[in-house]
């Protein structure tokens, strides 16, 4: 397809819409499917930091990053995995976990303390000895609730 017929199709898509809209007629959304479910199969430490470091790769990605955070995309054991169904059911939910401080050093941007923040895993950083917090990088801490402690 050339960029001009992908130019063509575009306008008439956007003419039809246009047309049913001044029509009042309303714009048909599909409604959002549920999770996206990815089946994960761990039976060794080799595929357990495989796992990881395919998790990592996700959380970094733009598009899934953002669904995994949100429970939009969600990691199942493959058929056969795991503890039989009633061990499974047995198991109670584990209490979820306390956020942890955030250790840095070096140079402390306000771009470090938005990307901290983004995350949502700590409540508080902790400034290794010798550690530089730009004025910035302060603010921005304190804007977003984030503890400040200088480690000694």
């Amino acid at each position: 397809m050339t960029e001009t017929e992908l130019r063509t199709m575009v306008r008439e898509v956007l003419g039809d819409i246009l047309k049913d809209r001044r029509a009042g007629k309303a714009l048909a959304i599909p409604a959002p499917a549920g999770p996206v479910v990815e089946p994960v199969s761990i039976a060794n430490n080799g595929d357990l930091a495989a796992f990881v470091q395919r998790l990592i790769a996700h959380l970094d990605d733009p598009a899934k990053g953002p669904a995994i955070r949100s429970g939009g995309h969600v990691f199942t054991l493959a058929n056969g995995q795991g503890a039989p169904a009633a061990a499974q059911a047995q198991v109670p939910a584990a209490a979820p976990a306390a956020p942890c401080a955030a250790e840095l050093s070096g140079t402390i941007t306000e771009a470090r303390i938005a990307k901290i923040a983004k995350l949502g895993e700590t409540d508080r950083i902790v400034l290794a000895p010798g550690a530089v917090l730009t004025p910035l990088a302060n603010d921005r801490a304190r804007a977003v609730g984030l503890k400040i402690e200088r480690k000694r």
